[in-house]
């Protein structure tokens, strides 16, 4: 009898909390952002931690695969870098993660580089253009 009741309650309240699989919360650029450059990193934000077995984030530009390295997992974020000198364009992130209940979810969000990463460094002006620097006579 104690299983029967159990068993319904089960059905009725459905599977505990700890069970509950990662959600989504945010994205760093966000989803269908315009970004003046491509960032060093993309960022994604979790209700709860993942677990680095499975995780996985691919970020494609107009130049190809953009990923340095493997993900690093810091409390509920998932941050991806990316390579430096990227250019202008759409890029597409393909993740996924492994929630603490073993349980893989995954999504894909994408953003926009209004200019090349390496258009946005600033210049060495040319020596005949640098600046006079006078002195205050004492």
């Amino acid at each position: 009898m104690t299983a029967l009741i159990a068993a319904v309650l089960f059905t009725l309240y459905g599977t505990p909390a700890a069970w509950a699989h990662n959600a989504l919360l945010d994205t760093t650029p966000a989803d269908g952002a315009r970004v003046k450059v491509a960032p060093a990193k993309v960022v994604l934000t979790f209700n709860e931690p993942a677990i680095a077995t499975g995780t996985k984030v691919i970020v494609t530009g107009p130049a190809g695969p953009a990923t340095v390295g493997d993900p690093v997992l810091i409390d509920n974020t998932v941050q991806q870098e990316l390579t430096s000198g990227l250019p202008a364009g759409d890029y597409t992130v393909e993740w996924r993660v492994t929630s603490a209940d073993g349980h893989p979810i995954n999504g894909s969000f994408s953003f926009r580089a209004s200019a090349d990463s390496a258009s946005d460094l600033p210049t060495t002006a040319s020596p005949s253009a640098a600046p006079s620097v006078t002195r205050d006579e004492e």
